[in-house]
């Protein structure tokens, strides 16, 4: 017997704010639509939210025009931006090629095929994002922690409190923002979200800021992967749990006829 659930992690593409400062990219939108969605397998349900999981109370696509690939809409900003292509299918502007270094971890098969999967799909609008391996034991010590970085791959493990656990993520010079990527108004209606009572306004609020959030580009959601658990016909009460915690006292071998 298989059993499946979605793991409560969310991997996804982080940006720096100093991408969009030093002219590199034109939009960041672009990398978004060149790769957002088409990363997915089709199996795997893309996740459109930042504040709450897939599977949660309260979640629902918060993307509006981000959440599919569009490689056209992309070469279209790039166009209108004086971004052109050269023979290598990379575009350039200015003397500045339109070249984005994305930073991944050894020792994660996982990290490393996404990676150069979006590396392929950003080369249809021109993009070149170079993966570039750093040793796992330097990855977030020296270059997610300390924003040294302009566009890294990891995930954030979701809680059972996602209004409250949100904020520092998204608060410019918040410990947790590695980016550094916010806004004035996003703060404000977490603040706010978070000194109410009412469940169904507090998730209103919460999604509001999300939305602020995906119109910055703060990071580019992936998805969460799929915990599969392989377990023998006669275990009952074991698998694959999500959110959820074991309860040995309820597992154990099923009785036989």
């Amino acid at each position: 017997m298989c059993w499946r659930f979605s793991n409560p992690n969310l991997d996804l593409f982080a940006f720096t704010g100093s991408l969009k400062s030093v002219g590199v990219v034109a939009d960041v939108h672009v990398v978004n639509f060149a790769v957002k969605q088409g990363i997915v397998d089709r199996k795997v349900k893309p996740n459109n939210n930042h504040v709450f999981l897939d599977g949660t109370a309260c979640t629902q696509d918060n993307t509006g025009t981000l959440g599919k690939r569009d490689v056209a809409a992309a070469n279209k900003l790039l166009d209108g931006a004086g971004w052109v292509k050269g023979s290598d299918g990379i575009r350039s502007k200015g003397g500045t090629r339109l070249s984005v270094k994305l930073i991944y971890p050894s020792g994660n098969d996982n990290r490393r095929d996404t990676v150069l999967l979006a590396s392929a799909m950003a080369k249809e609008a021109g993009i070149e994002l170079v993966p570039t391996l750093i040793p796992t034991a330097d990855y977030f010590g020296k270059y997610v922690l300390v924003k040294n970085f302009e566009l890294a791959i990891f995930a954030w493990v979701g809680t059972n409190f996602p209004i409250a656990s949100s904020p520092n993520l998204y608060k410019v010079g918040g410990a947790q923002n590695f980016g550094n990527i916010g806004s004035a108004a996003i703060d404000a209606l977490f603040a706010k979200a978070n000194n109410i009572l009412d469940p169904k306004k507090r998730c209103e609020l919460a999604n509001q800021a999300d939305k602020e959030v995906y119109k910055l580009v703060h990071s580019i959601t992936l998805f969460q992967r799929n915990n599969v658990v392989g377990v023998p016909t006669n275990v009952a009460n074991f698998g694959a749990f999500g959110f959820t915690s074991i309860d040995w006292t309820k597992v154990g071998f099923t009785k036989t006829k």
